[in-house]
């Protein structure tokens, strides 16, 4: 009997040690195959990435930046998306097919593996003034034009932003506080409201460069290609940042200066 129990006690223990060895075994292969994974799907999106220019680089993908990025789906435009946060950018990205890089936007590595100086414009909407301050001087220090809008919860943030060459600063709060109250006040203006957020079935709001040797530089507004292609102008900012407004036909387009138009979504 003792001889019967020490064989089953080494069978079991055997048995044992065998199970927890498989075991060990399966979740390293399991772990090394992610981590495979990872890696290959890491060098796939930066290879994608490698191949933008004029994209945008959007900073953050909190609510501002997910409604940012659908909107730029909609314009058809390629952006590339940096977030710390992994299941965030996992759980948003990958179903909508939308590039991205997981990092800390505020690393100068980051917005150079994101192509910054292939790129035409960059959001920044970082949960922090500061945060969104330091990426806008970062895509500022290589002086190459491109549109820098950043987001602002503190009036000083707003002048830092600005003077750190962001060319447009938002706050959330301060601009669906202005909304409303014209709202309020003049309740029907919300089909233009619609239109200049670019949230109109048929209509865009859109600036166009008036570019030298382009379709529209030294034309009078009725005499350029605009009108066939149902585009009306609102504004022009000229050459010198004077503003003019409103325009009439016999209005001028001079190189370097810009116009803002409506237009059918398809012709903007």
């Amino acid at each position: 009997i003792a001889d019967g129990g020490m064989i089953f006690m080494i069978v079991y223990l055997l048995c044992g040690a065998g199970t927890f060895g498989f075991l060990i075994a399966a979740i390293g292969r399991w772990m090394i195959s992610e981590q495979i994974r990872n890696a290959l799907e890491k060098r796939r999106m930066q290879q994608t990435i490698d191949k933008m220019s004029e994209h945008m680089i959007v900073c953050g993908c909190g609510q501002m930046g997910e409604m940012i990025c659908r909107h730029l789906t909609e314009q058809r435009r390629d952006f590339i998306v940096i977030d710390s946060d992994l299941e965030r950018l996992e759980e948003l990205c990958i179903p909508a097919g939308w590039a991205y890089l997981h990092g800390d936007a505020t690393d100068d590595g980051m917005l150079e593996r994101a192509g910054l100086l292939r790129a035409s414009g960059l959001a920044a909407v970082l949960s922090t003034d500061a945060d969104n301050l330091y990426v806008v001087i970062s895509a500022n220090m290589d002086n190459k034009p491109m549109a820098i809008v950043a987001r602002a919860a503190e009036e000083s943030a707003h002048r830092r932003l600005r003077k750190a060459g962001a060319r447009h600063v938002i706050n959330p709060y301060q601009a669906g506080a202005v909304r409303m109250a014209r709202l309020l006040v003049h309740p029907g203006i919300e089909s233009l409201l619609k239109i200049v957020d670019g949230h109109h079935a048929d209509l865009e709001l859109a600036e166009l460069p008036v570019d030298d040797g382009g379709p529209l530089a030294g034309l009078v507004v009725s005499q350029s290609p605009l009108p066939e292609r149902e585009l009306m102008v609102i504004a022009i900012r000229h050459a010198d940042g004077s503003r003019q407004m409103p325009v009439g036909g016999g209005d001028l387009m001079s190189q370097g200066d810009s116009i803002l138009v409506v237009g059918r979504h398809y012709h903007c």
